[in-house]
């Protein structure tokens, strides 16, 4: 028993120094290894690699070469083409704008005697009121004094009558007074001509001195289009062939309206210009929004379609086929306003090719190939 004891000590001692020594020449073997890896620090370890991954690292080099490679020119044939034509197409251009009222058809009627509205006809702002209607009546002591000095002197008042128109006092009135030779406390007033009552400044009873405004009357059978102009613009709405339109809202079909002048002075960046409208049915009003349309005279053109040029740093280019590669060439072109199409002033012939879509991706390679600087 003490034997295979022994012996068991025995066999476990000399395991143990093998397991010793095995560890030992394993840490030595790597050490080597690290050593010589610093000593070359560009070598790599070579790796077996099998076919099947070898050939697949190959497909994906191959797509990625194909997919950074340029297009063909076949490619860029496939673009759409257009041609440059003759058209015959009006030039046009849209505003906005307001209805003002004709300035010189505004009427301010004031008294001139202190005195008391009497009675007062026209009792609502915007009314409107035929030429010869009454208005008001009008009590005053001077008027009265008037009158008893007019009815004095007859048959030789030409003077007082005088006195009485100068008082503000209507024809019609005069001859009522000359025929009924008989005073009248309130004298009569009477709208001028067809107009709307803008300002109505008093009520019946109320007392008002010289020189108040009691109504203020605009005949608005004709009135002002203030249009908002491009400064750009204005040689061509100044051209005496071009034909005006406005269109109010409301208010369906357009209405031809006439150039008149420009004011000299400029708006935040606009120039205001004048149109007349005839408004003899009275449809519309101060104030109302207003569209105006001017239109030159059609005429021939050398034209693009607008998406065939490109506006860029204050240039315009377009793309043509210069032996078998699309390159951008610069023109000298216009827009039709009121169209989609671009007059071309010089730089292209007719029936020349050009690009006519996709200029965004033929844009894109231009750029980077600095064609535009």
């Amino acid at each position: 028993m003490v034997k295979i004891l022994s012996l068991c000590v025995g066999l476990l001692f000399v395991a143990t120094l093998y397991i010793n020594a095995h560890n030992h020449d394993t840490r030595m073997n790597t050490t080597q290894s690290d050593s010589q890896q610093a000593q070359n620090p560009n070598e790599t370890t070579k790796l077996p690699l099998n076919k099947e991954y070898s050939h697949q690292k190959q497909n994906q080099t191959t797509q990625t070469d194909t997919t950074q490679k340029p297009h063909k020119k076949q490619d860029i044939f496939s673009f759409p083409t257009t041609h440059v034509s003759k058209q015959t197409i009006a030039d046009s251009r849209r505003y906005y704008g307001t209805l003002k009222e004709d300035e010189s058809k505004i009427y301010s009627l004031s008294v001139r005697a202190d005195g008391f509205i009497e009675n007062l006809f026209v009792t609502q702002t915007y009314a409107q009121v035929k030429a010869r209607e009454a208005l008001f009546s009008f009590y005053s002591p001077e008027i009265i004094d008037a009158q008893s000095e007019f009815l004095a002197t007859l048959p030789y008042s030409h003077l007082a009558q005088q006195k009485l128109l100068l008082l503000g006092v209507d024809s019609q009135e005069i001859a009522k007074l000359r025929n009924t030779r008989r005073i009248m406390n309130a004298i009569t007033f009477y709208a001028p001509f067809d107009s709307l009552v803008f300002i109505k400044n008093v009520n019946k009873g109320s007392g008002v001195k010289k020189g108040e405004e009691i109504f203020q009357l605009i005949n608005i059978s004709t009135l002002w289009v203030i249009a908002n102009i491009n400064q750009e613009d204005l040689a061509f709405i100044r051209q005496n062939n071009n034909i005006a339109h406005a269109i109010i809202e409301g208010y369906q079909g357009k209405i031809e309206i006439t150039f008149d002048k420009v004011y000299p002075n400029v708006v935040d960046n606009f120039i205001q210009a004048r149109f007349i409208l005839r408004n003899p049915d009275l449809k519309f009003f101060p104030n109302a929004f207003v569209q105006v349309y001017i239109e030159s005279p059609p005429k021939e053109r050398l034209v693009l379609p607008q998406n065939a040029v490109l506006f860029k740093n204050g240039k315009h280019f377009v793309f043509i086929n210069d032996e078998g590669d699309f390159i951008p060439q610069e023109i000298e072109a216009k827009r039709i306003l009121g169209t989609k199409f671009y007059e071309i002033i010089d730089g292209l012939e007719e029936n020349q090719s050009v690009i006519k879509d996709a200029l965004f991706v033929v844009d894109s390679d231009a750029q980077n190939n600095g064609w535009f600087e």
